[in-house]
């Protein structure tokens, strides 16, 4: 960069002179310097310190901005760095992220396991309670029909008992009036026997004081008989 600078200052003198030799006006491409052809060697010296001046105008600009590049630089460099940092934080992230996503889905497994076991469990609970309720409702059933069977029979016996209670009512009613009509028979019966007992009785009577009197009158006979002897 030194170099290039001296070489720039060379040229510049060297083009200054030779334009105070030939009398000859140089216009530089920038604008900054015009000479007329003078020739004193102040207004040269002048030009030559104007020029100094801009050079070094111009290279603590160039140093302000190589500076610039060079503070950008390292802020590009401290950016880059920070960067790959975040990069190397996105990357340890995302392997935390996957071994997050990795451990969760074997949670997930195995959590899906134990609910798949667990209903395997129920579900098994499920099929032995249908099976124990449908045994016991059809126990029941089998109960009921039973019941129902019995109930009909009871009732059936029921309605045969109830017909031969009409019957028994019908042939118990016929019997208490033939009974009442045998009573009332057996009665008028007894009173003939005993109105008969009665005059037998009275027959009886008068057989035997006939036959009193029988006695008495064969005895009287003999007596009769035995005095007329």
């Amino acid at each position: 960069m030194k170099k290039h600078k001296k070489k720039y200052l060379v040229a510049l003198i060297v083009m200054l002179l030779s334009a105070g030799t030939v009398g000859a006006r140089a216009v530089f491409a920038n604008g900054d310097v015009i000479w007329g052809g003078e020739s004193d060697i102040t207004s040269i010296n002048t030009s030559l310190d104007t020029l100094s001046k801009r050079v070094q105008d111009k290279n603590s600009k160039i140093k302000e901005i190589s500076d610039s590049l060079t503070a950008n630089g390292t802020q590009l460099t401290q950016a880059q760095s920070d960067l790959n940092n975040a990069k190397n934080d996105l990357e340890g992230a995302k392997r935390d992220l996957t071994n997050a996503r990795n451990d969760l889905e074997r949670a997930n497994q195995d959590k899906k396991r134990e609910l798949d076991q667990k209903q395997g469990e129920i579900d098994q609970k499920i099929k032995e309670g249908d099976a124990k309720v449908a045994a016991k409702q059809k126990e029941l059933d089998n109960k009921q029909t039973e019941l129902n069977n019995k109930q009909t029979e009871l009732n059936n016996t029921q309605k045969r008992l109830e017909g031969e209670k009409q019957v028994l009512q019908a042939s118990l009613s016929k019997t208490e009036q033939e009974r009442n009509e045998l009573q009332e028979k057996y009665k008028n019966q007894t009173n003939d026997l005993n109105t008969k007992n009665s005059q037998a009785e009275d027959l009886n009577n008068k057989l035997t004081k006939a036959q009193q009197q029988v006695k008495e009158l064969e005895n009287k006979a003999r007596t009769v008989v035995a005095n007329t002897q």
